[in-house]
């Protein structure tokens, strides 16, 4: 397969794939010969504890960070590896919340959930506010999009972000931690509007959380630090809820 596959991949591509994937973090081998393939409409859970490489998973599929062996394939494509034209036409097709929501605090709510949608298609002004008015709709919120993100508590500036990432409609869903740092149930409620978006939006969803309660339907891979022969590391162990 090429660097980056066509605009468009076949349905039978899987949206996540590490091929022998090994990164090393100074002296230390974090991943090492890792393989794992998602498919179009799963629901992956990626579970572990702090510093169990769930977030430099995500960094090294959303091209962030290189890999030092083998290949981290996003919609069949190497965001690492790829040209700037090349990485935009997948990220076209790729939300993305990170842990820290990442959200402008010198812009409007609107404007925030807006900037999803340079990369898409033009549209106009009028199709643009009608696409972020829809999309915090989707989450939950009314009349938040002239308010700054100062202004709104944890858990409404995290449905913010959701609503961003989905502003474009993309085909993947990428989530690192949305409920760190709230409470069990305004986290579960987070947990819950992600299945309820996938379902609405027809996702293939990637969640890496250190809480998470099993529900049906969700593959879960546990994350963890292991250390063979003395040489810490991290291997997916997966558990399927059924």
């Amino acid at each position: 397969m090429s660097v980056l596959a066509a605009d468009v991949a076949p349905a039978t591509v899987p949206v996540l794939e590490a091929i022998g994937l090994g990164k090393t973090c100074g002296d230390r081998a974090v991943l090492a010969d890792l393989d794992f393939a998602m498919e179009r409409g799963e629901f992956v859970v990626l579970h572990g504890a702090n510093g169990a490489g769930k977030s430099l998973l995500l960094r090294l599929w959303l091209g962030l960070e290189r890999p030092d062996a083998g290949s981290a394939r996003l919609l069949g494509g190497e965001l690492a590896r790829g040209s700037r034209q090349q990485r935009r036409a997948l990220l076209a097709r790729t939300g993305v919340v990170f842990e820290q929501d990442a959200l402008f605090e010198d812009r409007s709510v609107g404007d925030n959930v807006a900037l999803a949608l340079a990369a898409a298609p033009r549209r106009s002004k009028a199709a643009a506010r009608r696409a972020v008015h829809e999309s915090l709709l989707l989450v939950g919120l009314k009349h938040v999009d002239h308010l700054r993100p100062s202004a709104l508590p944890a858990a409404t500036r995290r449905r913010v972000a959701l609503a961003r990432a989905i502003a474009h409609r993309p085909e993947l869903l990428l989530v690192d931690e949305p409920a760190a740092g709230l409470d069990p149930l305004a986290g579960a409620a987070i947990h819950e509007l992600i299945a309820q978006l996938r379902t609405r939006l027809d996702l293939s969803v990637l969640l890496a959380t250190r809480t998470f309660e099993p529900v049906p339907g969700v593959r879960l891979l546990r994350c963890q630090v292991i250390a063979p022969k003395g040489v810490p590391g991290v291997k997916l162990f997966e558990h399927q809820v059924v």
